[in-house]
């Protein structure tokens, strides 16, 4: 199977493939990669929503269509998780926004990077599982040794996030979770989301 990158104006022939992978099965896409037809770190230049032009790799797009097995058979094959964003997002932080845990899992298996920032906002996976409030993903973030204390561009650590983004109940789950492994030493310990939040807007 090629593993090198190939750019490819949008055309039937990669429609077929995107179709496939959004409402065909992950074993009809599988197959289709699994016969050289495409490469796994295909890229294609796909108009979304906003009318902006991206350049989607099979890997995005399953993301986006919620395909766990194909997203491990991409990974398996050598697809590149932090080469391409859509909306600012890598596939990693796509799934977190999204809630699919099994995604998240995938990627966590194959040991990529889980403290990756966006290029612009400086938000890891964590902090995106945070202002969505998806507790699925931010447990196994947390269990996997995510950076809690890392900021974004905004200033505000993954907990900060959630809580200015009302999502007032991940606080219970922080707490779980002894968050004392920062380059500064200090230790995270939440006892009451009142007062969490209270820091945070004094600081706005």
């Amino acid at each position: 199977m090629s593993s090198s990158t190939k750019v490819a104006a949008f055309n039937p022939r990669y429609e077929r493939l995107l179709n496939v992978i959004r409402c065909g099965t992950e074993k009809d896409a599988i197959c289709l990669f699994s016969s050289e037809q495409y490469s796994v770190q295909l890229e294609i230049e796909y108009v979304f929503e906003d009318r902006m032009m991206y350049k989607v790799t099979p890997l995005n797009w399953a993301v986006r269509y919620n395909k766990p097995k194909l997203c491990k058979f991409l990974l398996d094959h050598g697809a590149r998780p932090f080469s391409n964003l859509v909306y600012e997002y890598y596939p990693l932080h796509e799934a977190c926004s999204r809630g699919f845990d099994a995604i998240v899992a995938i990627f966590i298996e194959k040991r990529c990077d889980l403290n990756k920032p966006t290029p612009t906002d400086q938000d890891t996976p964590l902090h995106v599982a945070c202002m969505r409030g998806n507790v699925g993903c931010v447990h196994l973030l947390l269990r996997s040794n995510a950076n809690p204390l890392l900021r974004n561009a905004a200033g505000h650590n993954a907990l900060e996030t959630a809580v200015y983004n009302n999502q007032d109940d991940l606080a219970k789950l922080f707490a779980a979770y002894d968050i004392s492994k920062s380059e500064s030493k200090c230790k995270l310990l939440v006892v009451n989301c009142n007062l969490v939040q209270s820091s945070i807007f004094a600081k706005l």
